[in-house]
């Protein structure tokens, strides 16, 4: 992404558009839905109970926005232009020429996959978004990222953000940055994590290198901290502050300090990248005559328990890793025989296709199995009240049908897809009481870096492996 089309850059001039089209005051909240009006966005809710841990996706190749229902206006409004940023920034530029002609675009389309709370940054129990510093390896957390900065800057822009708390701070208004949220519709965390990012904006760009191992590095008095805590411990750190060299230490503390074997130790992460370098200064800081933890991306990790106990739930012990093309080509023959109205036409079956395996990849991150997906389409058709509700409810029972039919090939193959990896062994995790506890015996210590990528399966196999339940 060039300078030009930074996510802040591409914000500013969505807002210097709308207030072209439709004027509004400098100290008011930024009308969204309007902004996605303009724009022929169309927004559209759905049931929680859909995908539990989702706050909002956007439609492959249609200009659907789809949000939780039940959100809090903060949440709500978070979440809209969080979306909006993946189409601002990831969708194609010709698509991007279609919804107004003023979207920055790269090559990249987004994948519909949805955006959960830890994409959102958003934390809080009742769903209220933040703003939290953090840099991951991934390309999807790449584009999350993005897109959250892209929120940030387009409902707090810099300029009006700055003035409005010099002007609350100089009247004296008792928590400044509150006020701010009240008055431009965010939360209270989201106004001061962008008025930090404001206020501590620096040219430097910051980051640690991940390319060649590197020794260890002194600590500050924070990393030394976070290296020592009392587990469980969640630290939240900056792009640049030395979190790779904090986790080492704590590695290191574990090992020396409190007697744990190496290899009761697993350190797990988002991509293989992250996971060579990490394991080349694991190495590095141990020295040659000792033994290192293990080191794994979660995804790894997760397919090597399932080569050794496939078989109780259900896999071939040489089970094969679905690839994306193979789905493409499972769906097409089970299309053919599905009673489908909403993912037509068939004359272009594959038109679709997208849609359908991103609705499963996202159940299949929120744990949820095709009768729990069922289920809640069911229930959300009995609840419909509006024409708009109740083909949403149709277009989810036509996904739930899917769904099922693709599992269930699978499973007559004894094969798996990605999604599959972490949930399965969820489920042997919850089905296998033995395997679970020689795994926490032999995993005593589990330290996973970039925590904010992880999705509600991910979560679930953590707290398993802890023997931590709800």
């Amino acid at each position: 992404m060039t300078i030009a089309q930074s996510p802040e850059a591409v914000a500013a001039r969505l807002v210097a558009w709308l207030r072209e089209r439709e004027p509004f005051p400098t100290d008011a909240p930024l009308p969204i839905e309007t902004l996605l009006a303009r724009l022929d966005l169309l927004v559209s809710p759905f049931d929680p109970r859909l995908f539990p841990n989702t706050l909002g996706y956007l439609e492959p190749g249609e200009d659907v926005i789809f949000v939780r229902a039940g959100l809090t206006e903060a949440a709500r409004r978070f979440t809209l232009a969080h979306e909006l940023g993946h189409v601002a920034l990831h969708r194609r530029a010709g698509q991007a020429a279609e919804v107004g002609g003023t979207l920055g675009g790269s090559a990249d389309e987004t994948t519909g996959d949805g955006c959960d709370g830890l994409d959102l940054e958003a934390l809080a129990d009742d769903g209220d978004e933040t703003l939290r510093p953090g840099q991951a390896y991934s390309a999807r957390a790449q584009r999350e990222g993005e897109a959250n900065a892209f929120a940030a800057a387009l409902l707090l822009p810099a300029a009006t953000t700055r003035a409005a708390y010099e002007a609350l701070c100089a009247r004296g208004v008792e928590r400044p940055a509150l006020a701010l949220a009240r008055a431009l519709g965010v939360s209270e965390d989201a106004a001061l994590r962008r008025l930090t990012a404001l206020l501590t904006a620096s040219t430097d760009s910051g980051g640690e290198s991940a390319q060649a191992p590197r020794s260890p590095v002194a600590l500050d008095d924070d990393q030394r901290r976070a290296a020592r805590a009392q587990a469980p411990a969640l630290i939240v750190a900056g792009p640049g502050s030395g979190k790779t060299s904090a986790l080492l230490a704590r590695i290191a503390h574990l090992r020396d300090d409190l007697g744990v074997a190496p290899e009761r130790i697993l350190a797990l992460t988002f991509s293989r990248k992250a996971a060579d370098e990490l394991s080349a200064r694991a190495a590095l800081a141990a020295g040659l005559a000792q033994a290192g933890p293990r080191v794994s991306t979660i995804h790894a990790f997760c397919g090597d328990l399932l080569r050794q106990y496939g078989p109780l739930v259900g896999l071939r012990a040489d089970y094969r890793l679905l690839a994306g093309v193979e789905g493409y080509f499972l769906l097409r023959r089970l299309v053919s025989h599905a009673p489908l109205s909403h993912y037509t036409p068939l004359s272009g079956p594959t038109r679709h296709f997208g849609a359908l395996l991103g609705a499963i990849s996202r159940a299949k991150d929120d744990l949820v199995t095709p009768e729990g997906y069922r289920a809640a389409a069911t229930a959300m058709r009995a609840r419909a009240d509006s024409a708009e509700s109740r083909v949403a409810a149709e277009r989810a029972l036509e996904v739930a049908t899917i769904y099922a039919n693709y599992q269930a090939a699978l499973a007559a193959r004894g094969d798996v897809d990605y999604g599959d990896l972490i949930m399965k062994v969820v489920e042997l995790l919850r089905a296998e009481p033995e395997v679970a506890d020689d795994l926490r015996q032999r995993h005593q210590h589990i330290l996973v870096d970039e925590f904010q990528d992880i999705n509600g399966a991910m979560g679930a196999l953590l707290r398993e492996l802890a023997g931590v339940r709800g």
